[in-house]
């Protein structure tokens, strides 16, 4: 599967795994601000964010490897970029989502459309988290490019 993933990567580029139908959509994937869902195994997140960083960034690659972006893509991406990263609940802990404070109407909507009231990571629906991050707006703890405490709080 991760020659597949990486060919796929290198061949079609980030945006051939954008998933249209709600059907094929899968818990594990990052969706961009504007609510377009992205498949990706959660084992090739990374691989996935440093692509988009990479694009969106106009970076070239000497310029990835010398500042070593390519370990923080998915930093960048959730921080500045403010995509949602969505790990499917392999632990049994719940399924993980990084960047809900930043979470963008479009972002809740597809997310709502897709978990429902399913409790995630911490037993926290959708709702929740899009109630959160409004509360932590009103109470100005957020700053140009978000949550002053980090993303995954």
């Amino acid at each position: 599967m991760g020659d597949l993933v990486r060919d796929q990567l290198e061949t079609e580029g980030w945006r051939s795994f954008e998933i249209k139908k709600k059907k094929d959509r899968e818990p594990s994937c990052w969706i961009s601000p504007d609510g377009k869902w992205y498949n990706v195994p959660v084992a090739f997140h990374g691989t996935f964010a440093w692509h988009v960083v990479k694009d969106l960034k106009s970076i070239s690659d000497e310029d990835l490897l010398k500042y070593d972006i390519i370990g923080k893509a998915g930093d960048i991406l959730v921080r500045e970029f403010k995509w949602i990263m969505i790990e499917d609940d392999y632990f049994g802990c719940g399924t993980i989502v990084r960047g809900y404070q930043n979470m963008s109407e479009a972002q809740y909507k597809v997310m709502k459309e897709f978990f429902g009231n399913k409790p995630l990571f911490r037993g926290w629906t959708v709702r929740a988290m899009w109630l959160a991050k409004e509360e932590m707006k009103e109470e100005g703890k957020e700053d140009e490019r978000g949550i002053k405490d980090g993303y995954n709080r």
